[in-house]
C-alpha cells in the first residue's frame, strides 16, 4: 500500500469518526434532561452503595476488637 493510499484512508477514518461522535453529540444533546435524570439516579446508588460498604467495615472493625 502506498503512503498516498494510506493517507486516503486515514482520512476516511477520521471523517467517519467525526461525522459519527457529531451525530452521538446531537442525541445526547437533545437528551440532556433524561441523561442528567438518569446520571442523578445513578450517582445516588452508587453513593448510598459506598455508605453501607462503610458502615459495614465500620461495624466489622468495631466487633473484632476485644
Amino acid at each position: 500500500m502506498s503512503r498516498e493510499t494510506f493517507n486516503h484512508h486515514v482520512d476516511d477514518l477520521l471523517r467517519g469518526m467525526v461525522g459519527a461522535g457529531s451525530s452521538i453529540l446531537a442525541f445526547a444533546v437533545s437528551q440532556l434532561e433524561t441523561i442528567e435524570a438518569w446520571l442523578r439516579i445513578a450517582s445516588l446508588v452508587v453513593g448510598i452503595a459506598v455508605g453501607i460498604a462503610s458502615l459495614i467495615s465500620i461495624i466489622r472493625r468495631n466487633f473484632k476488637r476485644p
